[in-house]
């Protein structure tokens, strides 16, 4: 009889596992693909013709996947970007440089905006698992335009169990000397991959990632040298240079650089 009893519960509790769902959404441009977002128009322009993938997040998607792949958890991930769909043949990139795949969603020209889209687009990918006990959800954005503002509400308004992950591209939520940081509340911000290591969420990443990680961050390579450009334009707009003083912004420019060079340092 016990061990009747014993048996029922260990399928239950396994009928439960393997019923359990993660939902991945990621945004493309700053969060998996190198784009420049808050760069001026000519600097983006560049970084979306070259289409250069951050490979330490395409390590973590797929180590993230065989994580929960390993729990018997159904794992789901969708890629949803507010750019024109016929800029971007978005599947095809996932597929090239080794992102799991899963669905692709891009803005139609003249659809609604930014925010509009991607609220309404990750609502409709949640719609058909709102009522599983068991939904996880984990967000993976940048802080260019919306993103950190569409996962959270998405989350408030209906009540995920949710992971929010967003890259610091504008430079504002992470301190630096002279430069508190600011975000949204429930919102987990990092400059850089270098921030998983810390983050409990990801706690399953491998020794060979972290090294990876741990390599890039040692030669000031993790960080993109276009963020520095962004630090400087910070700098420049705080010391209120003019386009024609040119000492001011030497100034700002090395102060920029030295800004981002102390982050390798901490």
């Amino acid at each position: 009889m016990l061990r009747n009893l014993i048996s029922v519960l260990a399928l239950l509790t396994l009928t439960q596992v393997a019923s359990a769902r993660v939902v991945v959404i990621s945004d493309f441009d700053d969060t998996v693909k190198k784009a420049n977002s808050v760069g001026n128009w000519y600097e983006s322009s560049y970084h979306f013709l070259r289409k250069k993938p951050y490979l330490r997040m395409r390590d973590l998607f797929v180590e993230l996947k065989d994580h929960y792949d390993g729990l018997g958890q159904q794992v789901e991930f969708n890629y949803v970007s507010a750019a024109p769909d016929f800029l971007f043949a978005q599947q095809k990139w996932v597929e090239k440089h080794g992102f799991p795949v899963g669905n692709t969603f891009l803005r139609s020209l003249g659809s609604e905006d930014t925010y509009t889209f991607k609220y309404n687009q990750i609502v409709s990918i949640l719609r058909p698992y709102l009522e599983e006990p068991d939904l996880k959800v984990i967000f993976f954005g940048d802080n260019s335009t919306h993103d950190q503002d569409v996962y959270a509400d998405a989350t408030r308004d209906y009540k995920l169990d949710s992971e929010i992950y967003v890259r610091d591209v504008s430079t504002t939520a992470t301190e630096f000397d002279g430069f508190p940081a600011s975000g949204r509340e429930g919102v987990t911000y990092f400059f850089s991959e270098k921030e998983f290591e810390t983050f409990q969420g990801l706690s399953f990443m491998s020794s060979v990632l972290r090294s990876d990680i741990d390599a890039e961050f040692s030669d000031r390579s993790l960080v993109p040298a276009y963020t520095t450009k962004t630090m400087v334009r910070r700098v420049r707009a705080k010391m209120n240079c003019k386009f024609f003083q040119f000492s001011c912004r030497k100034e700002a420019k090395a102060r920029g650089k030295s800004l981002i060079e102390s982050y390798y340092t901490r």
